[in-house]
């Protein structure tokens, strides 16, 4: 089975060096990287993944409109087992939110099995999170890295 790694984020404000650098740590040769195909984050897994000879492919949507966008971000949930996602600190609207919640609601067994970083590489805390996905976390269970997945 092929590894796959949801790479997603906003469009604007995330440079291409703090996705890379994420990704250098993250991403090992043989898996494969997964994303919507978008401009900033997306466009910047794409040209990673070319310059390390990282397997890629994108969810393109159908069409332009709003709802195509919610079926693309679904099909990039269904794919992955892990998502990496490059949010800038303090918004809450982004599109990459509905992919992770997709990505829960699809896999409740991978419930812990994403990373959230800001415009500067940095973490996001539990207490920045979005309510919705603070109230997920609280219930039972343990989270699992990337780390402890790939050991």
């Amino acid at each position: 089975m092929t590894f796959i790694v949801a790479v997603v984020g906003n469009l604007y404000g995330i440079s291409y060096g703090v996705v890379a650098e994420n990704l250098d740590r993250w991403i090992k040769l043989g898996w494969t990287i997964v994303s919507g195909g978008a401009v900033g984050v997306d466009s910047h897994a794409k040209r990673w993944a070319i310059l390390h000879h990282v397997k890629y492919y994108d969810h393109l949507p159908e069409e332009y409109i709003e709802k195509e966008f919610f079926a693309r971000n679904r099909k990039v949930a269904q794919d992955a087992h892990y998502m990496l996602c490059f949010i800038c600190l303090g918004q809450y609207q982004a599109g990459t939110w509905n992919t992770l919640r997709q990505f829960l609601h699809l896999h409740p067994q991978y419930k812990f099995r994403f990373e959230i970083w800001d415009e500067y590489g940095i973490p996001w805390s539990e207490v920045e999170y979005p309510t919705w996905l603070q109230r997920h976390l609280r219930t039972p269970g343990r989270q699992q890295t990337l780390t402890e997945l790939i050991v």
